[in-house]
């Protein structure tokens, strides 16, 4: 029997961001686990004009049941989640009571779009977390310098206590990560929190051809300077001016915005004439930078529970991957193994340009990848498909709201 899902998703095509993709992979594939799916999202115009890619998931949401919304607009509220809660608290009413799921999947960040959370618990609305990314807890913890920035941390911590104690499950995509929260909440069972890491579709690289350079190429998707920390891009380009000056003319191509943590180092090694910037592309252009690439470097940013959605697309690219991260991390797994991955500490430049020597003098791989079964995007929704089946109640009239509840009109 067909189940219904709402599915509750700020980054949602055509906006251009992984988490976007995540969500449009389910909408795609969730249906083929028994499982109807109704988007609530925001309207296209609350995406950064930059950030639009009419590329990224349009044959994946073309047959989804999308419903937008605004945001509010206020310069005091930063926060995307905290920005659209105003409008998505009456939108969630209207879905509830229109299509009457039997589990809502909130995926998130931003976060503070879970303040929902409570109101489903007063309906008996079973829900999932879909964590991407950590937020209070497994995240960093910046000092609160000012009584504002300790009351939104505040605020924060009691948003997601709630959100997580009355949660049917909590899905994060790491191992370590999910350690994190079963430590920060022991009252819960362990089998309560599961793992559903990102994924690939190979379909993404079927029309994708491959943009090929003159001279040895090593590629590096994304930014550098997260959330999470920097990304630090000094040993790779150590390395590479090391290259260099034994007579190999290797280049690394960066697919992102120019930021100061990289150009500064570019500026300083004096390696403007290896690096090329291309700024944000098109999704199904950054898959054809990827095939064409020698090799696909990923930099990790220090935290076990790392897992950067890049490197799965590396994965699907089929070329060599060199990941410079904690082996013990959730990214050094991934990366160690696979037949084309190869995991260094970053840090010593000198043992970077060997592996980037070695990989280089490799036998040729093709482009595209054997699909692995562990990270495609189907298999990712059938393993997300097994956890909303726990979620079910176990009689429909146990999630109605009440009688007589009226949606109101943002």
């Amino acid at each position: 029997m067909t189940k219904s899902l709402l599915l509750v998703a700020y980054a949602f095509p055509p906006y251009g961001a992984v988490g976007a993709r995540r969500a449009a992979k389910l909408a795609k594939f969730l249906p083929e686990f028994g499982w109807q799916v109704r988007v609530l999202t925001v309207s296209i115009a609350e995406y950064p004009e930059s950030w639009i890619d009419s590329t990224s998931g349009r044959d994946d949401a073309a047959s989804a049941d999308v419903h937008r919304t605004r945001a509010l607009h206020w310069r005091r509220v930063r926060e995307d989640g905290a920005r659209w809660l105003p409008y998505l608290v009456p939108a969630i009413v209207r879905s509830v009571r229109q299509a009457r799921p039997d589990v809502v999947l909130i995926t998130c960040g931003p976060f503070f779009q879970l303040a929902v959370t409570p109101l489903l618990s007063l309906w008996k609305v079973p829900y999932v977390l879909d964590f991407r990314d950590p937020w209070v807890t497994g995240g960093l913890r910046p000092v609160a310098r000012n009584h504002g920035a300790r009351l939104r941390r505040a605020l924060a911590k009691a948003v997601e206590r709630h959100a997580v104690l009355h949660a049917a499950s909590i899905v994060v995509v790491s191992r370590p990560l999910r350690e994190a929260y079963r430590t920060a909440y022991p009252q819960l069972p362990p089998e309560r929190f599961a793992v559903v890491p990102n994924g690939y579709d190979p379909a993404d690289f079927a029309q994708a051809g491959a943009v090929r350079w003159a001279v040895p190429t090593l590629l590096y998707a994304g930014k550098f300077t997260t959330s999470l920390g920097l990304r630090n891009p000094r040993p790779l380009l150590e390395a590479i001016r090391l290259l260099r000056a034994e007579g190999l003319e290797v280049c690394l191509v960066h697919l992102g915005d120019k930021e100061a943590a990289f150009t500064s180092v570019v500026d300083e090694l004096q390696l403007a004439d290896a690096v090329k910037s291309t700024g944000p592309l098109p999704y199904a252009e950054t898959l054809s930078y990827c095939k064409g690439a020698d090799i696909l470097v990923v930099i990790g940013g220090g935290s076990s529970g790392e897992q950067t959605g890049k490197v799965f697309d590396y994965i699907g690219a089929g070329r060599p991957i060199l990941a410079l991260a904690r082996e013990d991390s959730d990214l050094g797994s991934i990366v160690s193994s696979l037949p084309q991955g190869r995991v260094l500490a970053n840090g010593d430049a000198r043992r970077v340009a060997e592996a980037i020597r070695t990989a280089l003098k490799a036998p040729p791989r093709g482009s595209g990848a054997d699909p692995d079964p562990r990270f495609l995007r189907r298999t990712i929704a059938r393993d997300l498909a097994r956890v909303l089946e726990r979620s079910l109640p176990r009689r429909r009239e146990e999630r109605q709201p009440p009688a007589g509840t009226q949606a109101t009109t943002p």
